[in-house]
């Protein structure tokens, strides 16, 4: 599918409520790069920032710690979110995006 910039906001205007899309979705298509399009009712946001937290430990990119910055951003669990986050040794993971 080729997008350009002007179709971030009819993306997020779209998709917005049922899914969760990248903030800086403009950049990324202006940029030809990916960006994150993901329905919440398949994959649930604790899930989605699980995920992203390993993705983060492993690559160190800031791409995945300002997703999670997002995604916390607009509420969790956070006891849930610690939880899983001590199991999975990703504290500092965690902590590195401010929340923890």
């Amino acid at each position: 599918m080729a997008l350009t910039p002007p179709d971030a906001t009819a993306l997020t205007e779209l998709f917005a409520g049922d899914y969760y899309i990248s903030e800086d979705l403009t950049g990324a298509i202006a940029a030809e790069s990916f960006f994150n399009l993901v329905h919440l009712e398949t994959v649930t946001k604790v899930d989605l920032t699980r995920s992203k937290l390993e993705w983060a430990r492993e690559s160190r990119s800031e791409v995945q710690l300002r997703d999670v910055r997002n995604l916390a951003a607009g509420g969790y669990d956070r006891s849930y979110v610690e939880q899983w986050t001590r199991h999975l040794a990703l504290e500092a993971v965690w902590r590195e995006v401010g929340d923890g």
